[in-house]
């Protein structure tokens, strides 16, 4: 899926999107995996719910919240859902 032009850390508050790329050649395994783990996966919705000082966000996906470190933020792409 290509790149949106939009980063997860330029989204605002309460914004609803969908994920749609994970640049997944500048995390390490690890992360790459864990975020799988979490159900980061392309086409998933988000709601980001706050912002963190680092640069890192609160995501919501479903009930669940997750913090998400400014760095890994950074290689998250998506496309906001209109209001």
């Amino acid at each position: 899926m290509p790149h949106s032009d939009q980063m997860l850390t330029s989204v605002s508050i309460g914004q609803r999107c969908v994920l749609a790329d994970i640049n997944t050649e500048k995390l390490n395994e690890a992360t790459r995996r864990r975020l799988a783990e979490l159900g980061f996966r392309p086409g998933i919705t988000v709601t980001i719910t706050q912002k963190i000082n680092s640069g890192g966000r609160v995501v919501k996906i479903g009930s669940t919240r997750y913090a998400i470190d400014g760095p890994t933020a950074r290689q998250l792409h998506v496309n906001p859902i209109p209001a």
